[in-house]
């Protein structure tokens, strides 16, 4: 096995200078894509085709038909973002895709000397574990954080960890990804122990990391990766005191680690006990019945990359009791969803294409390393059953074809393999510099409108709406543009009163509402408009519409409460509050409250007799195990004074789930003798003050009573859902206004 792996097939290595500059190429694109660096210009992109051109010269690809498969799948990224639901997150995705290709090509060209493998791959190791240890510092801060606060369990804060930027769930799918490259670098530079030594001090911090993300997705691949590792030492032919050493520093690590953080390692690995992991397999589950509904309506080429979010939405986010996330179950059914059958087939195409290479195999260097990447794969497909991470991250896909690029690169030559006449070597040459410059165009228009749309948001935020619109007026009509300048058309009218600034926000809306059905909150706005031109009956229709298909959105039942008791259908408007003071409790306390609802005593006692005669009920489900449901009628029985069963209900709430913010304030106001110990705890998550000292000094700064007064009434996710959906942001700030949008 040892003569196996230091083989080496080639020995036209590169001159010097031309090979550090090409891995220095490389290796800037690695640091770039997996520190998820933003190249809004592709800046990158262009020295990477550039470098292409020179290094294809040179060195040609010797393509193979998984080569051709990977060109058409880019192909038809480039067809989905044509013909996608939203244009700007398919060209993103495209952009991101494009860059990974060139990524992938450049090493097929350039890396064929095994001696530029082993100094790229070391060049990555380095790059990862300096990661690593930015991310060990970054836990370590986030551990003393939890418990200056008084908590002692991470494992229901770890969203609160976030190592390098990224969230723990990305963070660590993209350690096991990291993994792929440490295990094929140690194998290449096995006779240099002071380079092991190195990559084994990396791979630990690797395990750590693995270790502190307290993920299950996470840990489940990772064992099947030990389980692969191990079987490949226990059949090595060499001695069994070698064997048992190379498992004893295998796992002594990884041992050590799980003993330091045990609690928190075993809650993991219960998988379906905790609250958060019981929501969390739901979740799935229920989004899985959602995008297959989805598929059925678009099933040969999908809705369109980057998209499953969206598409979705009407399905399952528009319930303030789900919380948003942007992440399909997984990158299967993602790519079902976005890309449909044709894109599954393709990709099933490339993934099979890789399988013949390996099984062809006849030289035992080759047979080797194809094997050993195509465990990596395998472990990496595992992984995307749980979180999907290949078809959003920019690193994970550099990964992926750097390991495919390697192993087709020392692949010995089959009948799969072909070189392709110089007519068209140089059409695929040109085509790529020419898409390059497709995408810096495509960029610098978007950037450009960014740029504008930010000017706007910044003057909406000073009440300058003219110096606003001037600025949106500036960018394309694109989808989140369109929704832009149809709210600043609104608010001036809601200032000037005039109607030709109503009639543009319509008009604008209109368009953007034909260009995206599943964004409903485009819909409550039109309602909102239809009731400043005093069309009533079409704004209710519409509100009618939005309370009927979505119960337990707060929004809804707010204007849908406050539309019928201004038309005086007092009865009528009662449930839509009832239901709204269930979903979101903060609305009694509110100004809206004080001076909509308690001034008026006529609906004051029939709203409090309708909540009375729901007190019984939610007494009874003192006995449920949802802490959100707890906490929201806990507040409500503290509202109406029963503060002994608020309390028990409270501290349920925060015994299932410890990270909810207001439970601890709410706690706060009931119990007085412990009012700093309460409020320590929920100024920590709610506002991450980490010290009683900053504690102190925000409650005597007076900022305390003003983020009281300014809170939001109910859940509010759209400004996330914008960002997501448009990669752009929103003018649309309710939360400083909602009030005053719902009384015109």
């Amino acid at each position: 096995m040892d003569e196996i792996v230091n083989t080496e097939i080639k020995n036209d290595t590169l001159k010097l200078p031309n090979k550090w500059f090409g891995i220095l190429i490389l290796l800037l694109a690695f640091l770039v894509s997996v520190c998820n660096i933003n190249d809004p210009l592709f800046l990158i992109g262009v020295c990477l085709v550039l470098f292409l051109i020179w290094t294809s010269k040179k060195h040609p690809v010797n393509f193979r038909y998984f080569d051709l498969i990977l060109l058409t799948i880019w192909l038809f990224s480039l067809f989905e973002v044509l013909f996608s639901m939203e244009i700007i997150s398919s060209f993103i995705y495209f952009r991101m895709f494009t860059f990974a290709i060139l990524f992938y090509f450049i090493i097929r060209s350039y890396v064929q000397d095994i001696n530029v493998c082993k100094t790229l791959l070391l060049g990555c190791c380095i790059i990862i574990g300096l990661l690593c240890l930015i991310a060990l510092a970054s836990f370590f801060l986030f551990k003393n954080s939890i418990e200056n606060i008084g908590f002692t369990n991470l494992y229901d804060f770890r969203y609160r960890y976030r190592p390098v930027g990224y969230l723990t769930n990305v963070w660590g799918a993209l350690l096991l990804c990291f993994l792929g490259i440490l295990s094929l670098t140690i194998i290449f530079h096995k006779k240099s122990k002071m380079t092991v030594f190195l990559l084994y001090t990396i791979f630990i911090l690797v395990i750590f990391e693995i270790v502190v993300s307290f993920s299950r997705g996470v840990y489940l691949t990772f064992l099947f990766f030990l389980i692969g590792c191990i079987c490949f030492i226990i059949f090595r032919k060499t001695r069994i005191i070698k064997k048992v050493y190379a498992i004893f520093i295998l796992l002594l690590p990884l041992l050590i680690f799980c003993m330091l953080f045990k609690d928190d390692v075993i809650c993991t690995l219960k998988f379906n006990e905790t609250i958060s992991q019981q929501r969390s397999i739901s979740g799935r589950q229920d989004a899985i019945s959602s995008s297959y509904n989805v598929f059925k309506e678009s099933p040969i080429i999908g809705t369109g990359t980057q998209t499953f979010s969206m598409v979705i939405n009407d399905m399952r986010y528009e319930d303030d009791n789900i919380e948003y996330t942007n992440f399909a179950p997984n990158s299967y059914m993602q790519l079902l969803t976005e890309q449909g059958i044709v894109g599954l087939i393709i990709w099933l195409f490339l993934f099979i294409t890789l399988i013949f290479v390996i099984k062809r195999q006849d030289n035992p260097f080759s047979r080797f390393i194809s094997r050993v990447i195509f465990f990596f794969l395998v472990v990496l497909f595992i992984k995307e059953a749980t979180f999907p991470l290949f078809f959003n991250s920019s690193g994970c896909q550099i990964i992926v074809f750097m390991l495919v690029a390697i192993l087709l690169n020392f692949a010995t030559k089959s009948n799969n393999s072909f070189c392709f006449s110089h007519i068209v070597q140089n059409i695929i040459l040109v085509f790529f510099p020419l898409c390059c410059i497709s995408i810096i165009v495509f960029s610098s228009i978007y950037t450009n409108d960014e740029y504008h749309n930010t000017k706007a948001i910044i003057s909406m935020g000073e009440k300058e709406y003219y110096e606003a619109l001037k600025h949106v007026s500036k960018t394309h009509q694109r989808t989140p543009y369109l929704i832009n300048r149809s709210i600043i058309h609104w608010e001036i009218f809601k200032n000037t009163k005039n109607t030709d600034h109503l009639f543009e926000s319509k008009k604008y809306l209109k368009k953007a509402i034909r260009k995206n059905k599943h964004d409903k909150m485009l819909q409550f706005q039109l309602a909102m408009i239809l009731k400043s031109e005093n069309k009533l009956d079409s704004a209710k229709y519409i509100l009618e519409y939005l309370t009927l298909k979505y119960p337990d959105n707060g929004l809804y039942n707010f204007a849908m409460f406050n539309m019928l008791y201004e038309l005086g259908e007092t009865d009528r408007a009662l449930p839509y509050m009832v239901k709204l003071v269930e979903l979101s409790p903060l609305i009694v306390g509110s100004s809206y409250w004080k001076y909509s609802i308690d001034s008026d005593s006529v609906i004051s006692n029939k709203l409090k007799k309708n909540l009375h005669k729901n007190l019984d009920f939610i007494k009874q489900t003192m006995k449920t195990n949802n802490p959100i449901e707890l906490a929201k009628f806990g507040y409500i029985l503290f509202l109406f004074g029963e503060h002994k069963d608020a309390k028990i209900m409270l501290s349920e709430a925060l015994t299932l789930m410890p990270n909810l913010a207001y439970p601890w304030l709410y706690l706060s106001q009931i119990e007085n003798e412990n009012k700093m110990f309460y409020l320590t705890k929920f100024l920590y998550l709610n506002n991450n003050l980490h010290t009683n000292r900053d504690v102190e000094l925000f409650l005597q700064s007076g900022k305390f009573e003003e983020m009281i007064e300014n809170r939001k009434l109910f859940r509010y996710d759209y400004n996330t859902k914008f960002e997501n959906w448009y990669k752009s942001s929103t003018v649309m700030m309710y939360d400083k206004y909602i009030s005053t949008i719902l009384s015109n």
